[in-house]
């Protein structure tokens, strides 16, 4: 699979540390509590925030117009006054693989309403220790697949079971897709640029309609 790869800048490291300790304590943060990482909400929400930067910079690059969206829990990004993106974002020491997994918290899943998934893995240098922002190098944008379709494949993993796929025990409910099941970042940008159009047309004819209606009242 082919995936949007961009390197990692001092400045959009940061850009993600600032962002990201202004950014309101949430209580479910999963990494808080894992004993790996020193300061593991802090480094949860600096994942997220580079993930968003990422997308950000593919949405720059193929010229999309978008809304920031961020601090209305339901999703990120509107594209184009249309599409509502939701930015999930990992983080691995390797490249990411197509049997890999993509996914969604459930606590998260619940609540918010985005019509997209953009998935984001973050790579890490493994020479620099755990909760050192030098050690973010290199980001890919996996694959995106619209909410209904995620909903009708995702795998449900509870809190405390065995995932023998990664080979550890779930710390957190999610729902899971392989990166294979996603659409390629290439496609899925074709795709969305029809979905936008016929979109903007749906409206168009809608005000067209309503004009009219106003006209014969």
């Amino acid at each position: 699979m082919s995936y949007y790869n961009i390197n990692i800048t001092p400045e959009m490291r940061g850009m993600a540390f600032e962002q990201a300790i202004g950014l309101k304590h949430f209580h479910k943060n999963f990494k808080r509590k894992m004993g790996e990482y020193e300061n593991g909400e802090l480094t949860a929400k600096i994942e997220g925030v580079l993930g968003e930067l990422v997308v950000e910079a593919w949405l720059v690059e193929n010229k999309l117009s978008f809304t920031d969206n961020r601090k209305n829990p339901e999703f990120d990004y509107l594209i184009e006054g249309c599409a509502k993106i939701e930015v999930k974002a990992k983080t691995r020491s390797v490249y990411p693989q197509s049997n890999y997994e993509a996914t969604v918290p459930k606590y998260v899943h619940e609540f918010q309403k985005p019509g997209f998934y953009l998935f984001v893995s973050h790579k890490t240098d493994p020479k620099i220790k755990k909760g050192k922002i030098e050690r973010y190098i290199n980001s890919y944008i996996v694959g995106g697949i619209d909410r209904k379709t995620f909903d009708l494949h995702k795998r449900l993993l509870i809190k405390g079971d065995y995932d023998p796929s990664n080979k550890w025990n779930c710390k957190e409910s999610c729902y899971n897709l392989n990166i294979s099941q996603l659409i390629p970042i290439n496609e899925f940008l074709i795709r969305l640029e029809r979905w936008l159009l016929l979109k903007k047309e749906q409206q168009q004819n809608l005000k067209i309609q309503n004009k009219t209606e106003l006209k014969l009242l």
